[in-house]
């Protein structure tokens, strides 16, 4: 397999379904009612820009520049790399999507004809649905990143390699990252609205990816090229 080749294919398909969400929040009627409709409707569309602008981010800041140390070099982490990867995608449109239909709540758009249910009810289902993707989508742009490393004690990072005592900003850091997943899958049991959950869709993102930079910063990834040799590992093809 040629590493670098299967790496910008993609990088490119990854562009594609992130073109695919900026497009579902484009192409949604503009409210023609009250104030308060329109500044609802700027805001969603404003953290469904900054929340996938974000996920790009977080997608092509954790992949490796070399290509020897990428999961795709190894068959057992390539397979898991790519099925994350799938997850991932699917999430990623479903987000830009679900951003979408909260834009449409105050877009003039008649739900009678899509939506059976009362406005409550209405509510919950897209709190749920939005809520579960993009929490999907950071913990698949999460594990894709872990892939990428040796061992699981490389992935996580927890131990001191040279002493073997335990890095206690990093366990903060994946519990305060734990605790954001759990927040998020569980913030629909007391609120639904939809402005308030793409403020809160955004600033997940970006608290991922700012916890991603301060674990990069002070424990930089070191990688054992010595793995490149074992027999897990997938030679180019020339």
């Amino acid at each position: 397999m040629n590493i670098e080749y299967v790496m910008h294919r993609y990088g490119e398909f990854t562009m594609l379904m992130l073109g695919e969400s900026i497009l579902s929040l484009i192409i949604v009627d503009h409210p023609n009612d009250s104030e308060e409709e329109k500044k609802n409707y700027h805001m969603i569309f404003i953290m469904g820009i900054t929340a996938v602008f974000l996920l790009q981010v977080i997608d092509f800041d954790s992949q490796p520049h070399n290509p020897n140390h990428h999961a795709l070099r190894y068959r057992i982490r390539g397979s898991i790399f790519e099925a994350l990867k799938k997850i991932y995608y699917a999430a990623l449109v479903l987000t830009g999507a679900l951003y979408k239909i909260m834009m449409m709540e105050y877009g003039g758009t008649d739900y009678d004809k899509y939506y059976k249910g009362d406005e409550e009810t209405r509510h919950r289902d897209i709190a749920w649905l939005f809520c579960a993707s993009i929490t999907t989508a950071c913990v698949t742009l999460d594990l894709t990143n872990l892939s990428h490393s040796a061992t699981f004690d490389d992935a996580l990072g927890l131990r001191d390699s040279a002493t073997g005592q335990i890095k206690g900003l990093m366990v903060l850091l994946l519990l305060a990252q734990i605790g954001l997943y759990f927040f998020m899958m569980t913030v629909t049991t007391y609120d639904t609205k939809p402005t308030d959950l793409s403020i809160f869709g955004a600033v997940l993102v970006l608290l991922t990816i700012t916890i991603q930079k301060i674990r990069k910063f002070y424990y930089p990834i070191e990688h054992d090229d010595s793995h490149a040799h074992g027999h897990d590992v997938q030679h180019d093809i020339a």
